[in-house]
């Protein structure tokens, strides 16, 4: 599922100014979203070990600026809106995220979306249209899915 992140990155990050890792973990999504231009990357993960991960990780890569962890649930401590969100976490908890995305959301941002088993594609699309999404492009590997969409608010 990451790798499926990263061919969606490398297709829709240029020309973004901020991206958000919703489940950010090592920073992995952030660190390939500075290296592709995006301006500021901000992760947010439940778990507070990761801010240090990041920082290595970044640090390692010479990283320095323009980018921050959150840590927190979901969205709940965003307070800007981005161009590119990006969640590699599993459809439960992407189906939880909808609810509250379109706070962090700029108008026609892309998001994607990955984690997706096969079976609850079909149901997962079904709760995005109903959050001003629209889907725009799909990929799938063993039995995963990623799925890439636009905010149309």
């Amino acid at each position: 599922t990451t790798s499926l992140c990263v061919e969606f990155l490398e297709k829709y990050a240029q020309n973004k100014k901020k991206l958000l890792d919703i489940g950010c973990g090592s920073g992995i999504l952030m660190l390939i979203g500075k290296k592709l231009g995006v301006e500021k990357v901000v992760g947010i993960d439940i778990d507070e070990k990761v801010n240090d991960v990041v920082l290595e990780n970044f640090s390692k890569n010479g990283i320095n600026d323009n980018f921050q962890v959150i840590i927190g649930n979901l969205v709940d401590n965003v307070n800007e809106k981005y161009d590119l969100v990006v969640s590699n976490i599993l459809v439960d908890v992407l189906e939880k995220l909808l609810e509250d995305i379109e706070k962090a959301l700029e108008k026609g941002a892309i998001v994607i979306f990955s984690g997706i088993l096969n079976e609850k594609e079909e149901a997962f699309l079904k709760k995005a249209k109903n959050y001003n999404l629209k889907q725009i492009d799909r990929k799938d590997k063993n039995n995963w899915v990623s799925l890439v969409f636009k905010y149309e608010s």
